[in-house]
């Protein structure tokens, strides 16, 4: 990372700002979400013209006018410079950005990090005014192309990396209980209610937090539905609990928030994550604290406690520190190879 800097354009979810925490205070590294530093009229107008919800309607023209804006630095201009998109960023094919990148940074490289699955983005691109998500695009545009999920990492030839985590404290109150839950109904709230009554018939004190769930579909009053928490409430939860539930969406196949929140602050995982006990794929997988979903019914209310007293070794492995190591290796490899 000596001589490379890193531009990394990621959404302005907060807990993504907690991710890259370990590598935000480098001069090398800037973290951008788009229209930085720029006249507030600008930006105002420029969010407007790329908003999905006008072009989704009619789709205004000359969209590249606004390429200069997004982000432009001076300084990268002499310099080796990586830019590493978001998923979601797919959008600003419609714009021609990524190839406007190049032309004006022409020692730069462009990557793509998915943290979702191929076919999540095929959803959330599904009539979107940049166009349906390409593989074929993208592995013709960037550099190199990243997934968190393995089962797409060898389907579409992607080079496969998990997803990385930063260590924060909240410095605030703990939040208590023995398991805790938060994510999507997705296609899962019956898994989920299945899993919270089964936990909670053992004794276990339990907060899960679900987001879209109708009204009709909210059956226990004890379950927080549909209120959205910024991130480091979440990590009160997480600081304050034993164990951590993780459900996988179908189709996904690596790790996950969950996991890593659990390693880094030493958790039982609760999982139906097949992978991870997986030893060439997750040493992890092999202590006590990580425990399949299936054999949770078996695990009286005893056992639970004194399993939350054994330690992970875990020692930052999945640090992003790590990430910029394996991006700058692809490249490396990829300039020797041409």
């Amino acid at each position: 990372m000596n001589s490379t800097s890193y531009v990394f354009f990621f959404n302005v979810a907060d807990y993504y700002r907690v991710m890259f925490g370990d590598i935000l205070s480098n001069k090398k590294v800037v973290y951008a979400t788009g229209f930085e530093d720029i006249n507030p009229v600008v930006r105002i107008i420029a969010r407007c013209y790329w908003s999905k919800t006008i072009n989704n309607i009619i789709s205004l023209p000359l969209k590249f006018f606004f390429n200069k804006y997004y982000y432009h630095k001076n300084s990268h201009k002499n310099e080796n410079v990586v830019f590493v998109f978001h998923g979601s960023f797919y959008f600003l094919k419609a714009m021609g950005y990524f190839s406007y990148l190049k032309s004006v940074y022409p020692n730069c490289r462009c990557v793509m990090l998915l943290t979702d699955t191929v076919d999540s983005y095929y959803r959330l691109f599904h009539r979107h005014f940049a166009g349906k998500f390409d593989v074929a695009y993208l592995k013709n545009t960037f550099d190199a192309v990243l997934s968190y999920n393995v089962h797409d990492a060898k389907k579409y030839g992607f080079y496969y990396y998990p997803l990385w985590y930063s260590s924060l404290s909240t410095g605030v109150a703990e939040i208590k209980s023995d398991v805790f839950f938060i994510g999507r109904s997705k296609d899962r709230l019956d898994k989920i209610h299945d899993v919270y009554n089964n936990l909670k018939n053992k004794g276990l004190s339990c907060k899960f937090i679900i987001y879209d769930v109708s009204k009709s579909e909210c059956k226990y009053e004890d379950i927080m539905y549909n209120k959205f928490l910024p991130y480091k409430e979440v990590l009160r939860y997480i600081n304050g609990t034993k164990a951590i539930v993780e459900l996988t969406q179908s189709g996904a196949s690596g790790f996950t928030l969950r996991v890593l929140e659990a390693l880094t602050y030493d958790k039982i995982l609760i999982t139906d994550n097949e992978i991870l006990f997986d030893k060439e794929f997750f040493p992890y997988g092999t202590s006590k604290k990580i425990i399949k979903l299936q054999n949770i019914v078996n695990i009286t209310r005893k056992e639970f406690f004194d399993i939350a007293k054994e330690k992970i070794a875990y020692k930052g492995e999945y640090s992003p520190l790590y990430l910029l190591k394996e991006i700058e290796r692809i490249i490396k490899g990829k300039d020797e190879t041409k």
